[in-house]
C-alpha cells in the first residue's frame, strides 16, 4: 500500500527520502492525501462489495454458473477476484462498513451520489465477521 503525506509537513530532503521509499507526496492542499486515500479505498473496497453483490444476485436468480462462465470468457480475472472479495469481506468487511459510509459522504461532497458508499457499507455489514469462503459470504448476504 502507498503511504501518503502532505509536502507542507516536511522539508524537501524528507520528501525525497519518502518518495525514494515508495511513498507518494501530494499537495498543496492538506486534504489532498485524504481525498486520494478515500478514492483508493472506494475502488478497492467498493469493487469488492459490488462483486459480492453481483454474485449474490446471480445466485438468487439462478444464473451464477452462467455468469461465472461468461466472466471466464470476457473478464477472466473476475471469478477469482470475486472469491478473493469474499475472503477479504469475511476477514475485514466488518470494519470496512464505516469507511464505506465515509466514502459515500466524500462522494456527496463532490456532488456525486452517496449511495455507492452506503450500499457497499451495507454489503459488508451483512457479511459480518468470520468465515472462509464465497458461499458463506453469499449466504449471509442472501439472509439480509
Amino acid at each position: 500500500m502507498i503511504g501518503i503525506v502532505h509536502p507542507g509537513q516536511m522539508g524537501a530532503a524528507v520528501a525525497k527520502n519518502l518518495v525514494d521509499r515508495g511513498l507518494q507526496v501530494l499537495g498543496p492542499q492538506p486534504g489532498d492525501a485524504s481525498a486520494l486515500k478515500m478514492m483508493y479505498a472506494a475502488w478497492t473496497k467498493g469493487t469488492a462489495a459490488m462483486l459480492l453483490a453481483i454474485r449474490t444476485a446471480a445466485r438468487s436468480f439462478g444464473v451464477e454458473e452462467a455468469l461465472v462462465e461468461e466472466w471466464k470468457i470476457s473478464q477472466p480475472t473476475l471469478p477469482a477476484r470475486s472469491e478473493q472479495a469474499a475472503r477479504s469481506a469475511l476477514a475485514n468487511g466488518w470494519r470496512w462498513a464505516f469507511e464505506l459510509e465515509e466514502i459515500g459522504h466524500t462522494f456527496a461532497e463532490a456532488d456525486l451520489p452517496a449511495g455507492f458508499g452506503a450500499a457497499a457499507a451495507e454489503v459488508f455489514g451483512r457479511v459480518g465477521r468470520g468465515g472462509e469462503d464465497l458461499d458463506t459470504a453469499i449466504a449471509r448476504l442472501m439472509d439480509g
